[in-house]
């Protein structure tokens, strides 16, 4: 005889409820354990900083940060191809950085259960488009993306997918990004990603983030008065030998310590110096250099104060470079 609907609504019910009261039966009884709250570890950010060039300026760096552990491998990587200014395949009216990540994470035991991808813009005046693609035909503008659960949603969709795959191993590459900078070039901009990974084993469970920043800083100042004031460090720069010729930086430098300047092009070129001023503008110690060899500057401060360096290029170069300032003792 054939079952009437309220039977079979009936035996649809129990299919449901059964399942669900045995699991919750099974773990309450210690059967099924429940799954242990992640062990959340956030890696110190890799930084990448750059000053706004003029024109186009090939970037080709790589920034990593890495996580490793006698169970784990976590490597997560962001390759700056290039700076355009003018961007025409955005209409000339646009600055855009070109980028993309790749990501890899394994483990000896136990399971990967999911990675993840997270965008932070600073500021407004940008926009952020990705693309699983390499050649980056379709991308999705996250910017326009209303909620940041539907910014997560689209690229855990993606990484997803390969974890079901490669259960132990997770690894996407070619995720392409194209970075919009809408204003003038006057602001400050700067964008992290993190990439978060959570694995397990029978006894653990780990949850690792790793973060990734780029910054792009309005454009150095071309005279004393504007000179950017940094602490010693490594700076990424550029010069363009007709609309950016100079920068001017400055650095608080006591009595008697020692001020050491490299500055290093990117790319060759034909003529640029660097220059160290002391409080009163006067120049103190000055290197030249050709090709792509860099600039040396070594110097016993006799004031203390703000001392001011100035790089310069006179003819035949455009793009970065990576300037050096050490202060001892």
């Amino acid at each position: 005889m054939a079952l009437n609907k309220w039977k079979w609504t009936s035996i649809a019910l129990l299919s449901v409820i059964l399942p669900i009261s045995l699991l919750i039966t099974f773990r309450l009884t210690g059967i099924i354990p429940e799954p242990p709250k992640p062990e959340i570890l956030s890696a110190e950010a890799a930084y990448w900083s750059m000053d706004r060039p003029k024109d186009i300026c090939e970037i080709r760096q790589i920034v990593e940060n890495v996580y490793m552990d006698n169970i784990s491998y976590v490597s997560f990587k962001a390759f700056l191809f290039i700076y355009w200014e003018n961007d025409p395949d955005w209409g000339s009216t646009e600055d855009t950085i070109r980028l993309s990540i790749y990501a890899n994470a394994s483990v000896a035991e136990g399971f990967i259960e999911y990675c993840r991808l997270y965008f932070y813009e600073q500021g407004n005046s940008s926009l952020l488009w990705v693309s699983q693609d390499s050649r980056m035909s379709t991308l999705v503008n996250l910017a326009e993306l209303k909620t940041a659960s539907f910014r997560q949603d689209y690229l855990k969709a993606y990484t997803r997918t390969v974890a079901v795959n490669y259960p132990n191993h997770v690894s996407y590459s070619h995720l392409g990004i194209v970075w919009n900078l809408l204003d003038k070039g006057d602001v400050d901009h700067q964008l992290e990603i993190v990439l978060e990974c959570t694995y397990r084993t029978r006894t653990t469970r780990k949850t690792i983030n790793l973060p990734i920043e780029v910054s792009v800083y309005a454009d150095v100042g071309n005279v004393f008065e504007t000179a950017r004031v940094i602490i010693p460090g490594v700076y990424n720069g550029s010069l363009h030998w007709l609309w950016d010729p100079e920068d001017y930086y400055s650095v608080f430098v006591e009595t008697g310590q020692v001020i050491r300047v490299q500055m290093t092009p990117s790319t060759p070129n034909s003529d640029f110096d660097s220059g160290l001023y002391d409080l009163n503008r006067e120049l103190k110690a000055h290197s030249y250099s050709t090709g792509n060899v860099s600039t040396h500057i070594n110097f016993e401060a006799d004031s203390t104060g703000l001392w001011y360096i100035r790089l310069r290029c006179v003819r035949d170069f455009r793009g970065l470079y990576s300037l050096n300032v050490t202060v001892s003792p």
